[in-house]
């Protein structure tokens, strides 16, 4: 193999394994009851992983036991954010909004 190729395949292997995690948390999410799952995703929110920084917060709430893209749009217009914001493009004050309004809806 050529350099170029290796290099290729490390990609495809990080970007398979990102996936994969991604896949877990959203399924994970999904089998959480509803208060429980809002709260988990306030604080994957609140201390992301690496792994979810380029993931959609849209994606990652509508994932969470009865929700669905609608009403997690509605939850980021209420914390005065876009619905094609990313976990890493959040400031640390859009975090802790975005987790208190989260918190509330689980209530």
């Amino acid at each position: 193999m050529t350099t170029t190729n290796v290099q290729t395949m490390q990609a495809l292997e990080l970007a398979n394994s990102v996936r994969f995690y991604r896949a877990d948390i959203k399924n994970w999410l999904h089998a959480c009851p509803r208060l429980k799952g809002l709260e988990a995703a306030a604080d994957l929110i609140t201390v992301p992983d690496p792994n979810l920084r380029t993931m959609q917060i849209v994606e990652l709430l509508a994932s969470c036991h009865f929700m669905g893209a609608r009403r997690a749009e509605r939850i980021l217009r209420e914390g005065g954010l876009s619905s094609t914001k990313t976990v890493g493009a959040l400031t640390a004050r859009q975090r802790r909004v975005l987790a208190e309004v989260l918190r509330g809806w689980a209530k």
